[in-house]
């Protein structure tokens, strides 16, 4: 018999290689922000999102470090307001996580 008031188990957000149905991109965000970042290199970010069972993003990690704090807000606030069907097992929406590589180009305004 499980021992009850015990450590709860740490949320699980499955892998697309986990799922039945991978999350979907419904709506993209609406950000309000600069139109230009300046000092960006030009080099891939990695981003992961943790996407709950309704859909919405709980959470976004940068996997870089080299951005500044203003190019890192605009990434997070523009993938936080995304909107995805959500991941499958079976025939339940689950938690799901996946990992986007965003190419930023110095030379563009992101809006």
């Amino acid at each position: 018999m499980p021992l009850l008031g015990g450590p709860l188990p740490e949320l699980h957000y499955f892998s697309p290689d986990e799922l039945s149905v991978k999350p979907q991109l419904m709506s993209d965000a609406e950000v309000s922000g600069p139109t230009f970042i300046p000092d960006i290199l030009p080099l891939p970010v990695l981003v992961q999102l943790l996407i709950n069972e309704q859909g919405g993003v709980d959470r976004v990690i940068l996997g870089e470090n080299f951005l500044s704090d203003v190019a890192r807000k605009y990434i997070v606030e523009s993938f936080s307001g995304m909107k995805f069907s959500p991941g499958m097992l079976g025939a339940r929406p689950v938690k799901s996580q996946l990992q986007i590589v965003v190419n930023l180009d110095p030379a563009i305004p992101v809006n």
